[in-house]
């Protein structure tokens, strides 16, 4: 097992990201940025919490050795709760592919660090149960994870700068 911490700082407030956080035009600019379409598969609101079952998909073709084993794409489903109280999402992460052997958890935190910045914080473990290999398709995860977070930064950036704007 491996933990990550991916942290990115941002122009704006709390309560702004995470209004972008749930806004759908959002998201898909998002994951279309790193080539992943998704589709919310549940929501369910209670209060200050709400858990969200969301299905996503590479756009990517799928490499031809990795084909047998990935009939439906490269993709995941993940099980998010964001308590906007607390400020924090807690999500698990499953695999369409080797569920039984890939354990992602992770943790979004968001932070004031004036009244004009925030920092958000995602962190948590990646754990890959296969021989000799574990390790090394763990980090690649992580890597993948900290590329894709990067440049969905910046659409994070673009968002916030507007929600900014229209106040």
């Amino acid at each position: 097992m491996q933990e990550f911490s991916i942290v990115h700082e941002f122009d704006g407030r709390p309560e702004q990201y995470w209004d972008l956080y749930l806004d759908d035009g959002y998201n898909r600019a998002f994951y279309a940025a790193v080539d992943v379409v998704f589709d919310v598969l549940e929501e369910v609101r209670d209060g200050g919490r709400i858990t969200r079952a969301v299905r996503y998909r590479s756009t990517q073709p799928v490499a031809p050795l990795m084909k047998p084993f990935l009939k439906d794409g490269l993709g995941y489903d993940e099980h998010a709760t964001l308590d906007r109280t607390a400020g924090r999402v807690e999500q698990t992460v499953v695999p369409n592919a080797f569920a039984d052997r890939v354990d992602i958890r992770g943790t979004i935190t968001v932070e004031a660090i004036s009244s004009t910045r925030i920092r958000r914080t995602y962190a948590g473990t990646v754990a890959i149960d296969v021989a000799l290999l574990g390790r090394k398709m763990e980090a690649q995860t992580i890597a993948g994870m900290q590329k894709a977070q990067d440049i969905g930064a910046g659409v994070t950036r673009e968002w916030l700068a507007r929600a900014a704007e229209a106040a």
